[in-house]
Formats: structure tokens, C-alpha cells, sequence
């Protein structure tokens, strides 16, 4: 998770998503509050995961349509990973978020 050069450990990434989505927190807040900030990147796998996991979660039915073979719908969830990230003000490649909507 990055915002100019500051990045998270991949450990400290995750658990400041499930933290922040457990207790309905902006991200980044959390992050700074907890002084999480480490170096620097905008593709950190866990954080992009970790959204993407609660896509998945969220849109069962959409995820099945795409099991199916309708990979239409996978512009949806990767629509929703992406602007999930950005209202905690992280800006997320697609590409990566369809990436790890497929493994």
C-alpha cells in the first residue's frame, strides 16, 4: 500500500486492512495512527488481496457467473476491488486487482 513513497511489510499491510475493515476505519488512517508506514510501492499483494477477498465475499453470485465462464463480470469485481481502495485513498493498478481476482 503506497501513497507517495511509503509503503507497509506485507504482515502490517494485512492486519491494517482486516483492523481497518472490522472496525469500519479508513485504512490509511489506521495506518498512520498505528505508524505502520514503512518504505515505498503502490502494488503491496497483500493489501490488494485482502480488498479482493471482501469483494469476493460481498458478490457470491457474481463470483459463480465468472466459475461459470462469464469473465464479464469480472470488470464488475474489479471495479469494486479498485473503488473500495481509492475511498481509503489507496489507487490501485487493475490489472493487479483482476490479477489477484483470478488466482
Amino acid at each position: 500500500l503506497s501513497v507517495a513513497t511509503d509503503k507497509l511489510a506485507g504482515a502490517d499491510a494485512k492486519f491494517a486492512m482486516d483492523q481497518a475493515f472490522e472496525y469500519g476505519e479508513n485504512v490509511l488512517q489506521y495506518i498512520e495512527r498505528n505508524n505502520l508506514w514503512k518504505k515505498a510501492s503502490i502494488h503491496d499483494k497483500p493489501v490488494i488481496e485482502c480488498v479482493v477477498q471482501k469483494v469476493i465475499n460481498s458478490h457470491p453470485d457474481e463470483v459463480n457467473q465468472i466459475r461459470q465462464g462469464r469473465k464479464k463480470v469480472l470488470g464488475f469485481l474489479v471495479k469494486s476491488a479498485v473503488q473500495q481502495l481509492q475511498n481509503d485513498g489507496v489507487k490501485a493498478d487493475p490489472k493487479i486487482v483482476a490479477a489477484s481476482l483470478m488466482d
